[in-house]
């Protein structure tokens, strides 16, 4: 990708060796690298983007307020893609630090912007989540079939699993498939104990990735793979998808113990619909 800042606001030479970093994940130097490439280059907006994206990636959100707040930043901003850019990375701010208004307002005032970052499928699961988290919904709404509506309306980790049970194959070659004998409910309880958890990044507009590690998980085109990616809705245990990877973007590692497999005592407590329904209402 081209850095398309004017000259007189950047140093190509520099910025291109903080990008490079940013593409090997070696985010434990990034941030501050751009941070004094910003003390020097304060008006390069493409810099000031992809700083902000990385922020709302790692989940830096205190190290972005200073861009954020007000509209003096408005001014750097010479080019108009540079600019729907910025609000595309303050609509993910605004997610992330639940300031569900400010998102829904901002969503509604670029959505129809043409080449808009944000459209399609991305658009409308944002929609539905920023209205359900504002009492907006519509009462026909709470009987979606969608699986990821249904999810932040009511979240189910039954359904869920009937979700990830896709995911579940032979132990023979598979593409990011979990071995056929693991017990996927309880794997899921064990992995929710976890959450939510500071280790991991944001993921879209409001959902968390996480990585954890473990023995006996799955296959991908044959290997044995120890690695499974788990995405939650944000700030929450609520997991609504998983799978095995080989890589999983450099998130730090959580590690959880072996999955049950068939033949194994079943070692986790199952809750009573008691149990449950006094844990949803806290009696």
């Amino acid at each position: 990708m081209k850095h398309k800042a004017t000259k007189k606001y950047y140093d190509k030479e520099r910025f291109d060796k903080i990008f490079t970093r940013k593409r090997n994940n070696s985010y434990d130097v990034i941030l501050a690298e751009f941070e004094s490439y910003l003390t020097d280059f304060p008006y390069d907006a493409y810099a000031i983007n992809e700083y902000l994206s990385l922020c709302v990636k790692l989940n830096q959100l205190a190290r972005m307020e200073p861009y954020m707040n007000g509209d003096e930043l408005h001014t750097r901003y010479t080019d108009e893609k540079d600019r729907l850019l910025f609000k595309h990375v303050k609509l993910k701010y605004y997610s992330y630090m639940h300031m569900f208004e400010n998102c829904y307002t901002l969503l509604n005032e670029i959505k129809d912007i043409p080449k808009t970052p944000i459209a399609g499928f991305y658009q409308v699961n944002l929609n539905f989540y920023l209205r359900f988290k504002l009492g907006l919904l519509k009462a026909s709404e709470y009987q979606t079939k969608t699986y990821l509506f249904q999810q932040i309306i009511d979240y189910d980790i039954e359904r869920a699993a009937n979700h990830i049970q896709k995911h579940i194959a032979s132990i023979e070659k598979g593409n990011g498939t979990f071995i056929r004998s693991i017990h996927l409910a309880d794997f899921l309880e064990q992995i929710q104990k976890k959450l939510p958890n500071e280790k991991h990044f944001n993921t879209l507009y409001f959902s968390n990735k996480y990585c954890f590690k473990s023995s006996n998980l799955g296959y991908i085109d044959g290997d044995y793979i120890n690695l499974s990616e788990v995405i939650t809705l944000d700030d929450t245990n609520q997991i609504i998808t998983m799978y095995p990877l080989k890589n999983i973007d450099n998130i730090p590692v959580i590690d959880i113990s072996a999955p049950i497999l068939e033949g194994e005592p079943n070692k986790i407590k199952r809750k009573s619909q008691i149990e449950k329904f006094n844990e949803r209402y806290k009696k």
